[in-house]
């Protein structure tokens, strides 16, 4: 039990910060474009931290929505690391590619499975969001995050290589 309550104030602490940080960067007179995407890319894992901090309180039960909010908002994450990346180093963001379009997709079954559960039993809607913290954990939230933890890697993966290039291309330009 005491796990339990280190890890609701853990989260509440962490989310508290990255929100001031993020509202830090966002609030700032220097009102660039990099700042804004820097701070929805602070405050999206946030949200998470939020989230978290809403199922082990139990408060789970009185805002099930927030569960598919959070994961739909965290589908944002890599996209906005990737464009910010290209931001820095001055490189065009195609705004449709197959990352993107993958990103879309998974964001719709996000919403699938919310509209899903809008529509269980409130039994079977109490059984789903205690799995989140039981051995029963939902099925399709295993999927959100296997393709989550997918989709980091793969725009993560383009995100270096565009930064190795780009260093090429400046240590060709200096020497």
């Amino acid at each position: 039990m005491i796990f339990h309550k280190f890890f609701l104030y853990y989260n509440i602490f962490t989310f508290i910060n990255l929100l001031l940080i993020s509202l830090f960067l966002f609030l700032r007179k220097e009102q660039s474009i990099t700042k804004k995407i820097l701070a929805l890319i602070v405050i999206n894992p946030g949200l998470n931290f939020l989230n978290n901090a809403i199922i082990l309180s139990g408060l789970i039960y009185s805002f099930p929505h927030s569960l598919f909010i959070t994961f739909a908002t965290g589908q944002l994450y890599a996209p906005l690391v990737h464009f910010y990346i290209n931001l820095m180093i001055g490189k065009k963001t195609k705004l449709f590619n197959i990352l993107h379009i993958l990103t879309s997709i998974f964001i719709l079954a996000d919403i699938y499975f919310w509209i899903e559960f809008m529509f269980m039993s409130e039994k079977s809607k109490h059984l789903y969001l205690s799995g989140l913290t039981s051995h029963n954990y939902p099925l399709q939230m295993s999927f959100i995050n296997f393709e989550f933890v997918i989709m980091q890697f793969m725009y993560f993966f383009v995100s270096i290589l565009n930064v190795i290039k780009y260093k090429n291309s400046v240590k060709k330009l200096l020497f």
